[in-house]
């Protein structure tokens, strides 16, 4: 324990007691102005917005990586029926949209399952 906390009704039985609130519980619980305040106030702050950013990045990506299987999925039933269909489950661990992109390509390419094994 801190020495800030030495000697106080939390390091002795590890919580406030009753009655009374920590900081953080009163600018948590706040009024309801002062939330929006706060929040006004982070949406503005640089690390906020750079991770807002990237979820929405990621966001975008992972959209793109759903697209493509379901085109995938569908071009493999469409060329090589149900038998083509047994490959979407190793397919469908794969994150890589450059990769998705060239099992794509070599669906359109290809003409067995074999050859397109090699590039799974």
């Amino acid at each position: 324990m801190g020495n800030a906390l030495k000697g106080s009704p939390v390091a002795t039985t590890g919580r406030q007691p009753r009655g009374r609130v920590s900081r953080l519980e009163r600018t948590a619980v706040g009024t309801p102005a002062t939330r929006w305040l706060t929040m006004a106030i982070l949406r503005e702050s640089p690390w906020y917005q750079q991770i807002l950013k990237e979820g929405e990045q990621r966001g975008r990506q992972e959209g793109r990586r759903e697209e493509m299987l379901s085109g995938i999925e569908l071009a493999l039933e469409i060329k090589f029926d149900t038998e083509g269909l047994q490959l979407m489950p190793e397919i469908s661990q794969i994150s890589d949209l450059d990769k998705l992109k060239a099992i794509q390509q070599g669906i359109k390419s290809m003409n067995t399952l074999d050859e397109l094994r090699q590039i799974i």
